[in-house]
């Protein structure tokens, strides 16, 4: 038996918080082709030690740390038992080659597939970018949002734009120049939209409020 067990339970934990929590509490996941990719500072061999040691010291590796990633189709890498249990996301979402007709398939081609493997998932921060430049009506952000929406558990806040450092750094490294900013755009739907919740589908909410827009346009 370990003698880490022989402390008080307070102790363990605090040991547990400085061998498992990131630099930043940020832990990013880049992709293989980045040089840039360093592993965060974490002591996970202490995972390994003995299954009480696991069992007490896995949720704070899991909760003492936000996951940093970006949307794309390739796979986050992160073993399915890892993705139930993440409490705190970033997600970075790049719209400039996303058109309208492809919002739809975004969960049908398994984009948003990681996320839905993350159940116990209580906070989402969606930073969206655009580099397109061209004129996105509010539909399409508003259908944009009811992929995430519909995707991650019915208690997880949402939150929108960059909110610390290790966030903004982390979408900088993707490119040099990450685009125009439409977290608030995004947030704007977000707020509209919770006054609709009660009918049901998110994603059936932002057709709700286009055609709403579109009669209040002919008139």
């Amino acid at each position: 038996m370990s003698r880490l067990l022989n402390l008080p339970a307070e102790l363990r934990f605090r040991i547990y918080e400085y061998a498992l929590t990131a630099p930043d509490a940020a832990i990013k996941i880049y992709f293989s082709f980045q040089s840039l990719r360093v592993k965060p500072n974490l002591r996970l061999s202490l995972l390994r030690t003995c299954k009480q040691i696991y069992h007490e010291a896995c949720d704070v590796l899991y909760t003492k740390n936000t996951i940093l990633i970006v949307l794309s189709s390739r796979d986050t890498c992160l073993p399915l038992h890892a993705l139930q249990e993440l409490r705190s996301v970033f997600y970075r979402v790049d719209c400039t080659f996303t058109m309208s007709k492809q919002l739809a398939k975004w969960t049908e081609v398994g984009r948003l597939s990681s996320l839905r493997a993350m159940t116990s998932l209580k906070s989402l921060r969606l930073h969206v970018i655009d580099s397109s430049q061209r004129t996105r009506e509010r539909a399409f952000w508003t259908e944009m949002l009811a992929c995430f929406v519909e995707t991650v558990p019915k208690d997880c806040e949402i939150v929108f734009g960059i909110g610390n450092n290790a966030e903004l750094a982390f979408a900088r490294s993707f490119h040099s120049k990450c685009g125009d900013d439409y977290s608030d755009e995004v947030k704007k739907s977000y707020l509209e939209c919770k006054q609709y919740r009660c009918v049901g589908a998110w994603y059936r909410i932002g057709l709700f409020l286009l055609s709403k827009e579109n009669k209040q346009t002919k008139r």
